[in-house]
């Protein structure tokens, strides 16, 4: 069984900064391959693989909320309006027409080499275009080591719909407004028959939050009547506290996108209002049409942002988990920690990297300062990825 030895490592759902850690992983020949068996200061019998030194081994990232779809399309549309891009009937939907599928897959998996090389060993994606798009998806990630969450769009036909549930790990609902109340309800129930992840965008924008169709709060009640209990909502860029407070309660994860958010200019997350209701949100880079799929310029303008927007100051240390461990409690996944039978999913970063060799904190040094270049290598499973 591999051992893997670390002068520093972030270790367990805290991400306590530990010394002279041991990490043995379970092997090829066991009966749950590639996760982590224990986690010891003591040095064990085996013999260690690899020993890391001047590098801090902690929790590959947890990519929480994509459109990697996008891909094809990057920096289209730029300064128009969310819907005039990523509508239904947006500009993207209308490169997708008109573009080859190669291409698409092609542009798909630069995203993913892109995610790797910057320490994204588990990622969601919204897949729009019902069963072809989930076809799309599984054509990019076949032969890449990265963790696929894969949530599919429901299309028109019911029987189409069950296909995509069939085929991914749930469905990712752009809205509850594009839907019949029926519709929602047959959804919501083929999917909690089935065991599947249930997600949707919810009160990203202010009109959905304040307008004609969607009095304050609407579109939150709405998704929580007609979707009993969804496993995750996207954004809730304008919650009240009282919204987030009641999320709270009925345990419904969350994710954000900050710089998804800021490039279609509707509003700055709530994140420390959601930290203080008790929501532990995991962080997405969203719409490859807007953003990178870089998790460390998430952290960076998420802090940044809260303090000039919502003048909050954010625990660098609880901004990390969120790009970690609450990513994968909101996927309902055992990634992003390291910890006895989670994934053995990590990523070594250059502690004398000029960059962030100085720095007073080390957990604000990786938030506020550290890029992927920093990233010397990524175990997925166990396994280091190479050829990114």
């Amino acid at each position: 069984m591999p051992v893997f030895f670390a002068e520093k490592a972030l270790v367990g759902s805290d991400l306590n900064l530990r010394e002279n850690v041991y990490i043995i992983t379970t092997s090829d020949f066991s009966d749950f391959p590639g996760l982590i068996k224990k986690v010891t200061e003591e040095k064990p019998e085996t013999p260690v693989s690899e020993e890391f030194y001047d590098i801090l081994l902690m929790p590959g990232f947890v990519n929480a909320h994509t459109h990697i779809g996008d891909s094809v399309a990057k920096d289209l549309g730029y300064g128009a309006e969310l819907e005039d891009i990523v509508g239904p009937q947006g500009l993207k939907f209308k490169v997708f027409e008109k573009i080859d599928r190669k291409d698409l897959v092609e542009g798909m998996r630069d995203t993913v080499f892109e995610m790797l090389a910057s320490g994204i060993t588990t990622f969601a994606d919204f897949r729009e275009s019902g069963f072809f798009g989930l076809e799309l998806l599984k054509e990019t990630v076949k032969d890449l080591p990265i963790k696929t969450v894969a949530l599919g769009r429901p299309s028109n036909s019911l029987e189409d719909s069950v296909k995509v549930l069939d085929m991914g790990d749930g469905f990712g609902l752009p809205s509850v407004y594009q839907y019949s109340k029926g519709e929602l309800q047959t959804l919501s129930k083929v999917c909690l028959n089935k065991g599947k992840l249930l997600a949707i965008h919810v009160l990203e924008t202010r009109d959905n939050s304040s307008n004609s169709k969607a009095a304050l709060g609407d579109e939150l009640k709405q998704v929580l009547r007609f979707l009993k209990k969804p496993s995750f909502l996207v954004h809730l860029t304008h919650a009240n506290p009282d919204q987030l407070r009641r999320v709270a309660e009925l345990g419904i994860g969350v994710v954000c996108c900050p710089r998804g958010n800021a490039y279609f200019g509707v509003g700055f997350p709530p994140v420390a209002e959601m930290l203080e209701a008790g929501i532990k949100p995991g962080l997405g880079t969203d719409n490859v049409i807007s953003c990178s799929a870089n998790m460390f310029s998430e952290t960076e303008f998420l802090i940044r942002g809260s303090r000039l927007f919502e003048k909050k100051v954010l625990d660098p240390k609880e901004v990390l988990k969120m790009a970690t461990v609450y990513g994968g409690t909101v996927l309902r996944r055992d990634v992003g920690v390291i910890r006895e039978g989670a994934g053995a999913d990590f990523i070594l970063i250059d502690l004398k990297a000029p960059n962030i060799k100085h720095s007073s904190d080390i957990y604000r040094g990786l938030t506020l300062r550290a890029s992927p270049k920093n990233v010397k290598q990524v175990f997925i499973s166990g396994r280091e990825v190479k050829d990114f």
